[in-house]
């Protein structure tokens, strides 16, 4: 799938002509964003004055998916050429796309996580070469398909906290990490002519960022200082994302 989406956007490139318009365009989008297959993985604390005051055991716990809505944006700058084998319109665009951080509280089954949420926080940004197929119906009109490559810069952050009155220890972990993916694209929609320089796009597009495996670590202390121990936890979770995009290209 993903060589099929390569071979596509890079076969378009033979195909402009000297003749080759250069837009600029801007969308707003309502995005659906899914963290999904999400699984914690901790690992028995080996450093620290008192490792058994940590719960956590080597468990992979299973969270499920958590589905996030966030409006965002993106920008690009292309070139697009009449096709006269096809009598369709090719363009081809490099894309920056972008939006705020998103919270999301994750549910465990863990008991060692005392049925709190692990709090993630989810912030990407997205750099994509897209490629277009216009098919113009009527002079206004014009459905099209497109698909595109590039990566996933992915932020997260993950904090979770538990106090235990019993024996006077408090649990807490808050880490973040950065990573970039390889991403893919594929979508469509309709375009409506305004005019020879304004065009108005509506269209739907499904965006895969790949898994995301970071490592966060916590800590186990006791209330008031002392004994302590150290914990690290792998968490790994697919992103994927559906947006609905509303945007306007000016053609030079």
């Amino acid at each position: 799938m993903l060589r099929i989406i390569l071979a596509f956007v890079l076969a378009m490139v033979p195909a402009f002509q000297a003749s080759a318009e250069i837009y600029i365009s801007g969308k707003v989008s309502w995005a659906d964003i899914k963290i999904g297959d999400t699984e914690i993985t901790d690992y028995t604390p080996s450093q620290g004055a008192a490792p058994n005051l940590f719960l956590l055991t080597p468990d992979s716990t299973i969270i499920g998916n958590e589905w996030l809505d966030s409006v965002r944006g993106n920008v690009a700058v292309g070139f697009q050429s009449f096709s006269r084998s096809t009598r369709g319109i090719l363009r081809i665009e490099a894309e920056y796309g972008f939006g705020p951080g998103k919270h999301a509280d994750m549910a465990t089954s863990n008991p060692a996580y005392d049925g709190n949420p692990v709090k993630l926080r989810v912030k990407t940004s997205t750099w994509f070469l897209n490629g277009y197929y216009d098919m113009p119906l009527t002079r206004r009109f014009r459905p099209y398909l497109g698909t595109g490559v590039g990566f996933a810069k992915i932020k997260s952050h993950v904090a979770w906290s538990s106090v235990d009155l019993v024996n006077d220890t408090e649990y807490f972990m808050d880490d973040s990490e950065t990573i970039r993916n390889f991403a893919y694209n594929i979508g469509g929609g309709i375009a409506f002519v305004v005019s020879q320089s304004f065009i108005l796009d509506f269209g739907y597009r499904y965006n895969n960022l790949g898994q995301v495996d970071l490592t966060a670590r916590g800590m186990a202390e006791v209330l008031g200082g002392g004994a302590y121990a150290n914990s690290v936890s792998e968490i790994k979770y697919d992103m994927i994302s559906e947006e609905v995009l509303l945007g306007l290209r000016y053609v030079f």
